[in-house]
């Protein structure tokens, strides 16, 4: 007699099914959405969005593992985390380097507020410097000072006369030098005196009836070393080659000539009359 065969039911290969109810998605992505309208909160948005991230990132591992479903889920949190927690830190960086500024440019603007309270303070230390100078030190100085003035001022006034003196002879110079009218005057007289006598005003006389002008003709004569006297007694000497005379005649003679009296009385008295 054969006995009975018993069956049993062929195992589940898969292992239990997950049980329903255990998303494990939806945390994360409550996170990553409560961030991404915060992020730009600053420091919140951060804290939210890397809150969402890690528990995305974990959801997702659990999904992996067969622990629970709402994988989809975990990812757009750890996505929508990650973007809040960036804007976030984009904005906090950019508020404190704001601040940064804004102090500075506070401390660089009150720095001169403290230079105007504090100058003040500085006037009332300067007194007791001026009453410590000693007098006799005080009129040293002083005496000093106006010799050091006293000799500068004698500088300048020899200096100014040495100025002075070499204007003086510069201008002597150019005198002497004469312009080409005035050499030319002087060489014509000097050809006069070669072969006749003249006066000083006679000279000039000759001179200007040349065509020189009064000036020119003064300048060449005052110029020449003319002896008058011994002109007046050689021209009385030609004179007498030619005509008598007596003494008082000859001297009104060379007086009409341009000689003054004492030069014709000279003269006349050089020829023996």
């Amino acid at each position: 007699m054969s006995q009975p065969t018993q069956s049993y039911p062929p195992p589940y290969a898969g292992g239990p099914p997950p049980p329903a109810g255990q998303n494990k998605g939806v945390l994360p992505l409550v996170l990553g959405i409560a961030g991404f309208v915060i992020g730009w909160v600053p420091v919140v948005g951060l804290v939210v969005g890397g809150l969402a991230v890690w528990l995305g990132l974990r959801a997702r591992g659990l999904v992996a593992r067969g622990q629970g479903v709402g994988g989809g889920a975990a990812i757009a949190g750890v996505v929508l985390g990650a973007v809040a927690a960036l804007t976030s830190l984009v904005v906090t960086i950019a508020l404190i380097a704001g601040a940064a500024g804004g102090s500075s440019d506070t401390a660089s603007s009150a720095r001169p507020v403290s230079t105007a309270v504090e100058a003040p303070s500085q006037t009332p230390s300067a007194e007791p410097v001026e009453e410590t100078v000693d007098p006799a030190v005080a009129e040293a100085q002083r005496q000093k000072e106006e010799a050091d003035a006293a000799a500068k001022a004698e500088a300048d006034r020899v200096k100014a006369e040495q100025d002075a003196a070499a204007a003086e002879a510069a201008a002597a110079a150019e005198a002497a030098r004469g312009t080409v009218s005035q050499q030319n005057a002087r060489r014509k007289a000097e050809s006069y005196l070669e072969y006749t006598a003249f006066s000083r005003s006679g000279l000039i006389d000759q001179l200007e009836f040349e065509g020189f002008s009064t000036d020119d003709a003064t300048w060449a004569v005052d110029g020449l070393a003319i002896d008058y006297n011994a002109q007046a007694a050689k021209k009385a000497e030609s004179y007498l080659e030619y005509t008598g005379f007596s003494r008082s005649g000859l001297i009104d003679q060379l007086q009409f000539e341009g000689y003054t009296r004492e030069q014709a009385e000279f003269g006349v008295s050089q020829v023996g009359l």
